[in-house]
């Protein structure tokens, strides 16, 4: 029938060192539209006798976009008419496509099907040429039905194919280098830029770290903004527990501006209280209705869904539910501030992120996969396309669940807290280590039947689709016991102040089994125990074609390129399982970033570890996908002088290629100096600068710690702002080296 669009450049290059990169393209599908016209003699028998049954028809293709839909019921009627709208089916030509179809009695507890059902291959279909079945359920039941086939085109621009920038960014660029032009030349003077063309492009970076990296990265934005800095900084760019940093400072006022001392005193507030007090029955119960309102709409829930609740409730408060990442561009549209970019990892089942990750990236104007050349409006991530189209939208997702995608690492983390697990010994099971064996476990879990080329990802919910699913809505029944916990929940709380030990044990224990009952029962997670987030996959359907070349590390991921256009999902994962800081993104050519300050706040063994391993896996990465990226001589500079607070990467040769600013977590001159040049002289001041960070005893800095005190969070904080103002000339020099590395391009 059906025509065919060939899929090209999707093969390994195995003969030299470079593979090829694949760009996605649109291709045409076909739309199959059914006409339900009418029924005659539905029954069951002797049963009609008891009950006239109530029938409706369920029609599915596997591999189609929508998957399954239903007429409405036509209650008390052995012979009814559908005077609907015809249902209308997106294929893939080249998949097998069979519709199935169902007959169904509806029935107060559980529907029952009427014979057997019917399978009905599509792929002889003849395009524009409409045909009339008739269907026989059982011995005497029959269904008409008209089914016809037409070509939808693959002109359509729902997506962006190509891995140059979106209009708004470089349009944000522009505007963004004139005010980078005027700040730079007040802060070096005459060794400035002296024309828009030298200015370079400089970009600040945060890596994971859980709640470490939130006040870590908050802390180094606030000490660049107070040395006049950040009005010299094009991106800023984060992963995991940054991610979260950054997503607060563009959240937390109106307008254009930032305020990175508001959003680190919103930080220090939202920090001290710990998770407990984000799983009390009440707030679990508004968790519950949202999830559930989405899974009946249409969309994939996961757990992510659920922990990016408690992430948005800890990090952003009341607001949480009014805040999306579009609207981040009220702040960036005139290049006022820089522009943020976040980070996520496309997994794939019974694969480790080392050996297979798409870096996926996010920005209040895109959300994309540069590997496959193919981004989409922010505002339509989690929609769902197919070949490219736009089959159905749905809302954009609010900020707090791609906050759950960000740092996926919570969902660990809060678990442990709520089955009272033995500490952690960071020797063995730091976070990445810890990641990466929960995904595996879970991915591996052949038990579990959320598998991505099955059909149990039904479009719609409970109410919506019927059939094999039990009528009984699952999501009002548990809000309804909800409510009853929040009332036993509430006399517990009437204790505070007066409880026993053992009373208190008691509300803890109680509330645990909430969340266990929660998520064993909630709509949609009975069998997803993985913490992954889950999206409609926008690349499916699409076709490939190679067009840039990569080094011969990315042929472990080009082979499962193909695949990836298959899947009905996506599963998002926090980018740290592939190396722990964002720099895909900011490699990109078209970015052009010349300058990298790099903020490193990930788990070491101890404070004697080298803190060199997530910027060697950075540059093993870009050297295998043809990137460019400084030799890290770390260790030779290490052994020559020892810990700094900040170590410099570049390469002499290459003008073009990034310099790095590499800033570590140490505590070493902030011993001695409150602030710069001013040394500590009281008993007090030198407590409170001697501390140790990994090598704490009581784990205050872990990953695993989900509550900050005041305490703890000022003395991170004010050793993070510390180690960057006293680099403060180191900064401006690597600016000054970058201007001219701009004129001698020129020249």
């Amino acid at each position: 029938m059906i025509l065919k669009n060939e899929i090209q450049g999707n093969k390994v290059q195995e003969t030299a060192a470079l593979v090829q990169s694949l760009q996605a393209s649109p291709r045409s599908c076909i739309a199959v539209k059914i006409d339900v016209l009418r029924a005659r003699n539905v029954t069951q028998g002797w049963y009609d006798w008891i009950d006239t049954p109530d029938p409706y028809l369920m029609m599915r293709i596997p591999s189609s976009a929508e998957i399954v839909k239903r007429t409405k019921c036509v209650s008390n009627n052995k012979n009814p008419e559908w005077k609907e709208e015809p249902f209308v089916f997106h294929i893939d030509p080249e998949e097998n496509n069979v519709l199935e179809l169902t007959l169904w009695d509806e029935d107060y507890n559980a529907d029952d099907q009427i014979g057997s059902a019917v399978c009905l291959p599509l792929n002889s279909l003849q395009l524009g040429k409409p045909e009339q079945r008739t269907l026989k359920f059982g011995e005497y039941s029959e269904v008409d039905i008209i089914l016809e086939a037409s070509t939808v085109s693959g002109e359509y621009a729902d997506l962006r194919y190509s891995s140059e920038l979106c209009d708004e960014e470089k349009e944000f660029r522009e505007k963004r280098k004139a005010i980078v032009f005027e700040a730079m030349k007040r802060l070096l003077g005459e060794q400035g830029p002296q024309n828009m063309d030298e200015v370079p492009t400089i970009a600040v970076l945060g890596s994971g770290g859980g709640f470490r990296a939130t006040t870590g990265f908050s802390a180094a934005c606030r000490a660049l903004d107070e040395m006049d800095l950040l009005d010299s900084i094009t991106y800023l760019t984060g992963l995991s527990g940054s991610a979260w940093g950054l997503s607060l400072l563009y959240s937390q006022t109106a307008g254009e501006k930032i305020d990175s001392m508001e959003t680190q005193k919103n930080v220090r507030e939202q920090l001290q209280w710990g998770p407990m007090w984000l799983l009390t029955p009440r707030r679990v119960m508004q968790y519950v209705g949202d999830i559930t309102e989405k899974w009946k709409k249409g969309q994939p829930v996961s757990l992510t869904d659920f922990y990016g609740h408690c992430v948005g409730e800890s990090l952003l408060g009341p607001k949480k539910n009014s805040v999306k990442l579009s609207d981040q561009q009220e702040k960036v549209v005139n290049g006022a501030v820089p522009m943020p970019i976040y980070t996520a990892l496309n997994s794939k089942r019974d694969v480790s992120a080392q050996s297979y990750a798409e870096w996926v990236e996010f920005t209040p104007y895109e959300i994309g996969m540069d590997k496959y050349g193919t981004f989409m409006k922010t505002e339509l991530f989690g929609s769902k396309f197919f070949c490219g189209k736009l089959i159905e939208k749905f809302p954009e997702s609010p900020l707090y669940y791609l906050q759950g995608i960000w740092g996926s690492f919570y969902a660990i983390l809060l678990q442990r807290v709520l089955n009272q697990e033995k500490q952690i010994n960071t020797e063995q099971d730091n976070e990445k280590h810890l990641l990466e064996r929960q995904f595996l476990s879970e991915k591996n879990n052949k038990n579990d039947d959320d598998d991505d080329h099955s059909d149990d990802d039904v479009d719609k919910g409970v109410g919506d689709v019927g059939g094999k699913r039990n009528k009984i809505d699952v999501g009002s029944s548990l809000i309804a016991k909800l409510q009853k916990d929040v009332e036993a929940d509430e006399e517990l709380h009437k204790l505070e102040g007066k409880a026993t030990k053992n009373q208190k044990k008691e509300k803890k224990e109680f509330r645990r089994k909430v969340i266990d009952y929660v998520l064993e029962k909630l709509p949609g997670l009975q069998t997803r125990s993985k913490r992954a987030g889950l999206v409609h996959n926008f690349l499916r359907g699409l076709g490939l074609n190679g067009t840039k070349e990569y080094a011969d590390g990315a042929a472990t991921q080009c082979l499962f390129g193909k695949d990836n256009l298959k899947r009905k999902r996506m599963e998002l994962i926090d980018a740290g399982l592939m190396f722990n800081s964002p720099y895909p993104p900011l490699l990109r050519k078209q970015r052009s970033v010349d300058l990298i300050l790099s903020f490193d706040f990930s788990a070491r063994e101890s404070d004697e570890e080298r803190p060199f391993k997530n910027i060697k896996l950075a540059e093993d990465w870009a050297k295998r996908n043809g990137l460019l990226f400084p030799p890290i001589d770390a260790d030779e500079q290490f052994d020559r002088d020892g810990w700094k607070e900040c170590y410099v990467f570049k390469d002499p040769t290459n003008p073009e290629c990034p310099i790095i600013l590499h800033f570590v977590l140490v505590n070493k001159t902030y011993r001695d100096f409150v602030r710069p040049g001013v040394p500590r002289t009281t008993k007090e001041e030198q407590k409170a600068g001697d501390f140790p960070i990994f090598n704490d005893p009581n784990k205050r800095f872990s990953t695993f710690n989900l509550k900050y005190s005041h305490d703890i969070f000022d003395r991170l904080s004010g050793l993070v702002e510390f180690n960057t103002a006293i680099n403060e000339q180191l900064i401006k020099d690597a600016m000054v080296e970058c201007v001219q590395r701009k004129q001698t391009l020129i020249q």
